[in-house]
């Protein structure tokens, strides 16, 4: 079952000729477990009698367009699996403890399937899954950066699901907000950044959605959006993590994480997105890439093989070019992992990381 639930609300307002409205839930962080299992920090409750309960589910609303660019008109399964992935099987973890092998800058890495079919607790069980798991202590200090973001669903349910209470006894959500991380979600269609906009502006203050998701255009080349983006990485990332603008020539160093959902059509965004993903790895070389792409054509798998192969023979260009001899050394084991991904619901997809 797929951990986003949509509901679209119907009503015969005239805005409603312009817009759909669906309610989702944001993951939770939980993972039923006996009262002996407490050293480990778990959230958990009891009914009478010593059965462990789930605190009670969060909901966001996002509106999308029922006319206009593909980003804006809906929210895509792949996001919502994506989500899912991220929050509650391992997947903000650093890459490299996810991959298993290290190779070098001619191969790409093809693991195991992904399979999300099982529950989080026996997630880790399955042979692909290894070094996931749930993760229900969340880091601080992530930096998000989303490309192709859409309607903001992803970073909105994001948001919502790492930056917790501080107070976890109070499942209702009433405590001081943690924040834990922050995201700026990107695109390029004007209409889309403005729906996005909306979405994150009109979730609820208590929730900390619009002082923790920020919004920018972005264009996927190799300059990453040029001194303007940078300068937005800058102000929303700025004196988190281990670095500041003060010690960080790039801004883009500030970044921990590089998400995106669907956003490949395969030659379509072959070359933009391949230059984006690489340009952002050359400038900074230990950012996490977790990409969830879901083919239209089952049989087209070397397309995505063909992104990530494209990927490192950019990197690779991009370190003969270079001097920084400390860069080098970082990227000279760069791979690309690509994985199948099974769920009950959603088919055809692959899982691209760097």
């Amino acid at each position: 079952m797929m951990t986003t639930k949509s509901q679209e609300q119907q009503s015969n307002t005239g805005s409603n000729k312009k817009y759909l409205w669906k309610t989702h839930q944001v993951p939770s962080l939980w993972e039923p477990v006996n009262i002996t299992d407490d050293r480990n920090g778990r959230l958990w409750n009891l009914r009478e009698g010593g059965e462990s309960i789930p605190p009670p589910r969060q909901t966001y609303i996002i509106r999308s367009l029922k006319q206009g660019s593909t980003g804006a008109t809906k929210t895509w399964p792949a996001a919502e699996v994506l989500l899912d992935y991220l929050v509650r099987r391992g997947g903000m973890r650093d890459v490299e403890d996810k991959i298993p092998g290290r190779g070098d800058l001619e191969n790409e890495i093809e693991l195991g399937a992904l399979d999300l079919t099982l529950p989080p607790g026996n997630f880790s069980e399955h042979p692909g899954n290894q070094g996931l798991g749930f993760q229900n202590n969340v880091q601080s200090g992530y930096n998000i950066v989303e490309i192709g973001a859409g309607t903001g669903c992803l970073g909105v349910g994001l948001s919502m699901a790492l930056n917790r209470h501080d107070n976890t006894d109070d499942l209702c959500g009433k405590g001081k907000m943690q924040s834990s991380a922050k995201l700026l979600c990107t695109d390029i269609d004007k209409a889309t950044i403005k729906n996005m906009r909306f979405n994150v502006s009109e979730q609820p203050r208590g929730n900390g959605v619009s002082k923790n998701v920020g919004i920018e255009p972005l264009g996927w080349a190799d300059d990453v959006g040029g001194d303007k983006f940078s300068m937005a990485v800058g102000r929303q990332f700025q004196g988190r993590g281990t670095e500041t603008m003060q010690n960080s020539e790039d801004p883009l160093r500030l970044v921990t994480h590089l998400i995106g959902s669907d956003v490949h059509f395969g030659c379509h965004t072959l070359e933009p997105l391949s230059s984006v993903v690489s340009a952002f790895k050359l400038r900074n070389p230990d950012v996490n890439v977790v990409v969830l792409i879901r083919e239209r054509n089952p049989d087209a798998y070397a397309d995505v093989k063909e992104l990530a192969s494209t990927i490192i023979k950019k990197v690779k260009h991009g370190l003969e070019r270079d001097e920084n001899k400390k860069m080098q050394s970082v990227l000279n084991r760069f791979t690309v992992s690509v994985r199948n991904v099974l769920h009950d619901e959603v088919m055809n997809m692959k899982l691209m990381e760097c």
